[in-house]
């Protein structure tokens, strides 16, 4: 059941465009984080946090969606695949971007050039050089 939760936080709605859909979905998020933490599912933990800084990043709450994102890249390093590393670090890279924080935008630009040269995933190697 909470796969699935979490599933249907997996892609923003197209209609999420009012400051209380934002809310509503970034709550769902983070009470999906919270059961997750709780039982022990520590990458639908990841998940979630990268829902999270989908939100976060979309209401304009950069700084917000980079510990979210990081917070998730953290998880899928010790629970996870590279794969999901690399989406957290992309989404952790994009919101340093929107911050401003050149030492956060290097660290996460860094982390994700030498997943994703590891990985051999040229998309994720160009966004990293943006």
């Amino acid at each position: 059941a909470l796969r699935a939760r979490v599933a249907s936080q997996s892609e923003l709605p197209a209609h999420v465009n009012t400051a209380t859909a934002w809310a509503g979905h970034l709550t769902a998020a983070q009470e999906c984080e919270a059961l997750a933490r709780a039982t022990g599912d520590l990458q639908a933990a990841a998940a979630t946090l990268c829902e999270a800084a989908k939100v976060q990043s979309a209401t304009g709450r950069h700084q917000a969606a980079c510990r979210s994102a990081a917070s998730a890249a953290r998880l899928y390093r010790e629970h996870g695949v590279s794969a999901d590393v690399l989406q957290a670090l992309t989404l952790a890279a994009d919101a340093a971007r929107q911050t401003g924080r050149d030492k956060d935008q290097q660290r996460f630009g860094s982390e994700l050039h030498e997943l994703a040269l590891e990985l051999g995933d040229t998309s994720a190697e160009a966004k990293a050089n943006e």
